[in-house]
């Protein structure tokens, strides 16, 4: 029987990705530290051809490990209060070792153009 520990390790693709490290439909990110900035990176994902974020990655290709709860709650805020329309993730998380990464799939837009939408210091919204 497979413990929680063997079940939950990395797919070899996932060890290819980041071995084969940042491009046109690859991000690493070491941690999600707004909201905001990381929506930015997902309308652009989604206004070209869909693309994956790896959050808990160096951009040296280092396993820096992430929290993930807090980690998935802002990259749901991000995908759905920053993004017009929202889009929709699909969030993986992987055990490598003793550290935790997370796998965003961030699909093509069908509605596009994909708006990053902002809020002004006195509360009205803006689009970037």
């Amino acid at each position: 029987m497979k413990t929680k520990e063997e079940i939950a390790k990395p797919p070899m693709y996932l060890q290819l990705l980041i071995a084969e490290g940042e491009g046109e439909k690859l991000d690493f990110k070491q941690e999600v530290t707004s909201e905001n900035k990381i929506a930015k990176t997902m309308v652009s994902f989604a206004n070209h051809k869909g693309g994956k974020l790896l959050i808990g990655v160096k951009d040296d290709k280092t396993i820096a490990g992430i929290a993930a709860e807090e980690e998935k709650f802002m990259l749901e805020k991000a995908a759905g209060f920053y993004c017009k329309p929202e889009i929709v993730i699909g969030i993986k998380e992987w055990r490598i070792g003793k550290k935790i990464i997370l796998e965003v799939d961030v699909p093509k837009g069908i509605n596009k153009p994909i708006i990053h939408w902002v809020m002004m210091e006195n509360g009205g919204p803006i689009s970037e």
